[in-house]
């Protein structure tokens, strides 16, 4: 039995991935072709990713805390042209270019700078032997290496994961992400 599922069709919109922090989960599956069409039909057909979340163990609570701090820069620069080789371009083009000066600048070297990111995950889990918990929270930061642009990725998720043995023929639990 799985634990808590998010299922993503291929072709939407947008990613429910960025909504799930990492530290919560348990398995990914992947199903394709036939098993992927007998459960979701033509929205199937490319297939079917299966991410399964962690939930409670029995026995005694357990808190769990972890860190992450970096920092990001431009794996990569591009290889730009100086100023005269763009001139030769553009006249080659059939552009006439009236600037003689000729300054060379770097402008990926000017507008890129080092990102800080930073990443806090905490969680707490147990329970008993009809009952199971796991209650999870995470923030992560993530500033753009484009100078200038305040362009930055931050969530905030909050999970909660349980499971309650009522019966011997029935479960009640929910999975709740925010």
């Amino acid at each position: 039995s799985r634990n808590s599922s998010l299922t993503i069709i291929p072709g939407g919109n947008i990613s429910p991935l960025n909504a799930i922090n990492p530290a919560t989960i348990e398995s990914i599956e992947v199903l394709k072709d036939a098993d992927a069409t007998a459960i979701y039909g033509s929205r199937g057909a490319n297939g079917v990713v299966l991410i399964t979340t962690k939930s409670g163990v029995k026995g005694r609570t357990q808190v769990n805390y972890d860190f992450q701090y970096g920092i990001q820069s431009l794996a990569t620069k591009a290889e730009m042209m100086n100023a005269s080789e763009y001139k030769v371009f553009m006249e080659e083009a059939g552009q006439v270019i009236n600037n003689t000066e000729g300054y060379d600048t770097d402008w990926l070297k000017e507008i890129s700078e080092a990102a800080p990111m930073q990443r806090h995950n905490l969680s707490v889990s147990g329970g008993t032997d009809k009952s199971t918990y796991l209650l999870s929270s995470s923030y992560l930061k993530q500033d753009g290496v484009i100078g200038g642009s305040n362009a930055a990725f931050e969530r905030y998720t909050f999970r909660v994961n349980t499971k309650n043995d009522v019966k011997s023929w029935l479960e009640v639990g929910n999975n709740l992400n925010l």
